[in-house]
């Protein structure tokens, strides 16, 4: 008899989506002030002159916080996480504090997924994106473990 929630691939990586696009979501509204607003540290663009002023920078952070419900609840997913990678790119290059590790996690689970057609025709293509999924995330902790034989640190 089998016990616990019972989802089929095609059900976990829909579920991955949208538990991708409410962490970000929270993530970024938890840390508001590094995406917008006025702060006490300074700004380090990628590129010189790159800025935009506190008023102005709502608009990609609303922008941001839109495509990202839209994503959870849209069928056809490819342009709106794009979208969403473009504008995270824009971001990063606006900020370069803005690369977080968890920064990182979520948009590698987007790139994935952008690949990824949505469609219920080959059960393999479901395990092959899952264990990617799983690579991309367990990647995250071989990189931090390398990290601590730093010995500048």
């Amino acid at each position: 008899m089998p016990t616990g929630l019972q989802l089929n691939i095609f059900q976990r990586l829909k579920l991955i989506k949208i538990s991708v696009c409410i962490g970000l979501l929270l993530s970024v509204l938890c840390s508001y002030n590094l995406w917008a607003g006025q702060r006490w540290f300074p700004v380090a663009p990628v590129f010189e002159g790159w800025y935009i002023s506190p008023p102005f920078d709502y608009i990609l952070l609303v922008l941001e916080v839109i495509l990202l419900l839209l994503l959870m609840v849209a069928d056809k997913t490819r342009l709106l996480i794009f979208l969403v990678l473009v504008l995270n790119l824009a971001f990063c290059l606006l900020d370069q504090n803005r690369l977080q590790p968890w920064f990182f996690i979520y948009n590698s689970f987007l790139l994935v997924l952008l690949f990824y057609n949505w469609r219920i025709d080959n059960v393999n293509t479901y395990n092959s994106f899952f264990i990617i999924l799983q690579l991309c995330f367990s990647a995250v902790y071989v990189y931090s473990g390398l990290q601590k034989f730093n010995p500048g640190l």
